[in-house]
């Protein structure tokens, strides 16, 4: 199938149709694309320059890599992507916005527990942990909200000095840190994925 000559397309269903590739790079008005239920589309699926598309399905494929940053945070509106066992990292705008939850558009996304957000899916798997765990607010007074998909095993906090302040196994999504001084702090948390540490400052 070409579409190559169709540049005013709006709305591509391709679906369930037997496809193992297809090339949208010369519709760039496209609002509507699914390709769901193809598991014969293999590989990265570049959707970076289509930014008008709100509604994005690929469901059930074979797709290892979905880049959909196209400057605007709010696109796609409505994102589904879940059954795609070799898809790990999704290309967006905002990824910490993304990873939280935190845009109301993205609470119609839907996509497998493996998957996480990021601006750049070739950085390595330290900065992905950093950005699949979240921490609001920050600057914090009293207390903070822990926002991620990963098992959180432990968390210690430290001053600046490096002295240990407070340790929790199995801490709860809200940590109340008010008993603490002022001054930043740094929280190394263990999770089942690996370490990453986050740096607060404290009110």
């Amino acid at each position: 199938m070409d579409v190559s000559n169709n540049p005013l397309l709006e709305t591509l269903f391709i679906g369930g149709n037997g496809f193992s590739s297809f090339d949208v790079s010369n519709n760039l008005l496209l609002e509507t694309l699914s390709f769901s239920d193809s598991p014969l589309i293999t590989g990265n699926i570049d959707l970076s320059q289509h930014s008008v598309l709100w509604d994005l399905r690929c469901e059930n494929t074979s797709v290892s890599g979905l880049n959909i940053k196209n400057g605007d945070t709010q696109l796609p509106n409505q994102l589904k992507a879940f059954n795609n066992p070799n898809l790990f990292c999704i290309e967006v705008d905002d990824a910490e916005a993304a990873n939280a939850g935190a845009i109301i558009p993205y609470s119609l996304w839907e996509e497998d527990p493996q998957v996480y957000f990021s601006e750049d899916c070739q950085l390595g798997v330290e900065e992905h942990l950093l950005t699949r765990l979240v921490l609001s607010p920050n600057p914090v007074k009293d207390s903070f909200t822990i926002t991620t998909k990963q098992e959180v095993l432990s968390l210690k906090i430290f001053n600046l000095q490096g002295k240990l302040l407070y340790q929790e196994n199995n801490p709860n999504h809200t940590l109340n840190i008010a008993n603490l001084a002022s001054g930043i702090l740094f929280i190394r948390f263990t999770t089942a994925e690996g370490v990453i540490t986050k740096k607060v400052i404290k009110k």
